[in-house]
């Protein structure tokens, strides 16, 4: 789990970078192993809507939350208030 969030904290690189520096080649076993999350995360599994099976994939979903943005925050916000 350490290795992961290092590697997302990083940036979640595809090569070796950060403090230790870590990159895909280090992570994709944890992501594509059948005792880990390959178990559910590929074709056939619990999980097959969310393939983990290659850089890009990962990627796409190791990008950090930054919230509701506030141009859409305030609307809501205006919209409930009313």
């Amino acid at each position: 789990m350490r290795r992961i969030l290092g590697w997302v904290d990083a940036g979640a690189p595809r090569s070796a970078a950060g403090t230790p520096p870590v990159g895909w080649d280090d992570v994709a076993p944890i992501f594509t192993g059948h005792e880990t999350c390959g178990q559910c995360h590929v074709a056939g599994g619990v999980r097959a809507d969310l393939p983990l099976d290659t850089y890009e994939r990962v990627q796409a979903v190791a990008a950090p939350d930054t919230g509701v943005p506030w141009s859409a925050l305030l609307i809501s916000a205006h919209n409930h208030f009313f």
